[in-house]
């Protein structure tokens, strides 16, 4: 009987690490996993348009730093621009608020001066 509990308890934290429930050591005070950084050089990216479509590696963090540019035109239609801040800034990618809408949209893209819907640096829209 006491075998047949033992190897529950093993299929039950084998499950676990599958869906990724942290075990008592991974936990904060609060109960959350702790996610390491990840440390990562942008100019290392062969394919940056996959490489932003493609959620991050479970049980790690991406720190970023997002800045408004509301010069000139884009006071009213502002872009922001994402960039990896580990370290130095690297650019990431940029987002722009799009005219003419009823609800408020946003155009993401991997070039900071060519966002535009017809572009091939365009990742898509956000609402």
């Amino acid at each position: 009987m006491k075998a047949l509990a033992q190897q529950k308890k093993e299929l039950n934290k084998h499950q676990d690490a599958e869906i990724g429930i942290a075990s008592p050591s991974e936990l904060q005070n609060n109960g959350d996993m702790i996610p390491r950084p990840l440390h990562l050089d942008i100019r290392d990216i062969p394919d940056m348009r996959a490489f932003l479509m493609s959620p991050c590696p479970k049980g790690y963090r991406l720190e970023c730093t997002i800045k408004r540019d509301k010069s000139g035109l884009s006071r009213f239609f502002p872009k922001y621009h994402c960039y990896l801040s580990n370290g130095g800034y690297q650019y990431l990618m940029s987002g722009k608020k799009r005219a003419h809408n009823k609800t408020s949209n946003y155009l993401i893209s991997y070039n900071k001066n060519e966002i535009k819907k017809n572009s091939n640096y365009c990742l898509g829209k956000v609402r």
